[in-house]
């Protein structure tokens, strides 16, 4: 029957002794020197997230997660002239101005619906829901 090792995927040598640690992210046992600062972006630089993990959980930094620097704004114009554009409008009261508005012309009413089988069904009379037409109660 084999046992698993107790140091984990550490290395354990008793002539050049090392640390041992735990990798943050998978918690396997490895050598602490062979262990990487798990870096990102933040901002405009790259910061230490402060956690320790092996080769196989070290992730690259996200440049999604980097600022982007944007130029800055043109310099406006002194004294500008913006165009006057003219639009429908009613003034009906000192001061208000309001958009012209043209009535809704009358429409014929929608035609009656049709039921099942394509057969019409009766405006006056209630059916009740989920009960086929055919059916008389």
């Amino acid at each position: 029957m084999g046992w698993a090792s107790q140091s984990g995927r550490a290395v354990t040598n008793p002539e050049n002794p090392r640390a041992f640690a735990v990798c943050d992210n998978c918690r396997f046992w490895y050598n602490h020197h062979r262990l990487k600062w798990q870096r990102e972006w933040q901002g405009t630089q790259i910061i230490n997230k402060g956690f320790l993990v092996c080769e196989a959980c070290l992730d690259k930094p996200n440049p999604q997660l980097k600022a982007r620097l944007m130029p800055p704004d043109p310099v406006p114009i002194a004294n500008p002239r913006p165009e006057t554009y003219r639009y429908p409008i009613n003034v009906r009261e000192v001061g208000v101005q309001t958009v012209q508005v043209q009535p809704l012309r009358p429409t014929a009413p929608p035609p009656p619906r049709k039921g099942p089988l394509g057969t019409e069904r009766d405006p006056e009379r209630n059916y009740p829901a989920g009960v086929p037409m055919e059916i008389e109660p």
